[in-house]
């Protein structure tokens, strides 16, 4: 489950920056939507929604999952754990909120150069 969530919300992505004709963005959105759905489904389980949103110069993407156990950075050695830090890395902004219905919402930003 955890592929085929993360290649969806990536395709969704993409679809989406195509269609606004945004393609230079697709390769670093795509990989951090893909960090986010992978926590949401490893973490939250049940329901996970994705939502991109352009507003000049800014792409901002919101991941929402029904967990209420806020998303953060882990600092760790091993193999796992650092998709927020690449997340942290990449992103203009991000940020883990909760949701106005219920669970939280991990949204990103980039900005079109």
């Amino acid at each position: 489950m955890e592929h085929e969530t993360s290649a969806s919300a990536r395709a969704l992505v993409s679809s989406f920056l195509v269609r606004n004709e945004l393609q230079e963005l697709i390769p670093t959105a795509a990989l951090l939507v893909s960090e986010l759905v992978t926590n949401s489904v490893m973490h939250a389980g049940g329901r996970i929604s994705v939502r991109a949103c352009w507003s000049d110069p800014t792409l901002r993407v919101e991941v929402r999952d029904t967990s209420h156990t806020p998303a953060r950075v882990r600092v760790q050695d091993d193999d796992s754990g650092r998709g927020l830090q690449i997340v942290d890395a990449l992103a203009a902004d991000w940020a883990c909120e909760p949701s106005r219905n219920d669970g939280k919402v991990t949204w990103f930003e980039l900005h079109r150069d």
